[in-house]
């Protein structure tokens, strides 16, 4: 297990890595590889995950279009779609 920031990576049995985050709606830790876009990129410039608890997304974060709290990703969040990580995933 690796823990970075607010998120914990850690390695599946079937050798996946995950990267569990928490929720800053619910509080609830998801994997967020696992889960699934939300539909607001007609409205942001960059979609973020759902959280599977409260069936919310960080779009609506207020800090969520300040592109100072946008970092690179861990490679393996490269290879899964994510060009930049908002600071609550990192």
């Amino acid at each position: 297990m690796y823990r970075s920031g607010r998120a914990t990576m850690t390695e599946a049995p079937n050798s996946r890595v995950l990267h569990v985050v928490k929720c800053w709606h619910c509080k609830k830790e998801f994997e967020l590889v696992g889960a699934t876009w939300c539909g607001c990129g007609a409205h942001v410039e960059r979609p973020s995950k759902v959280c599977p608890h409260c069936l919310q997304c960080a779009c609506s974060h207020p800090d969520y279009g300040n592109e100072a709290l946008w970092g690179s990703p861990p490679p393996f969040l490269k290879q899964h779609g994510f060009n930049k990580l908002f600071y609550l995933y990192l």
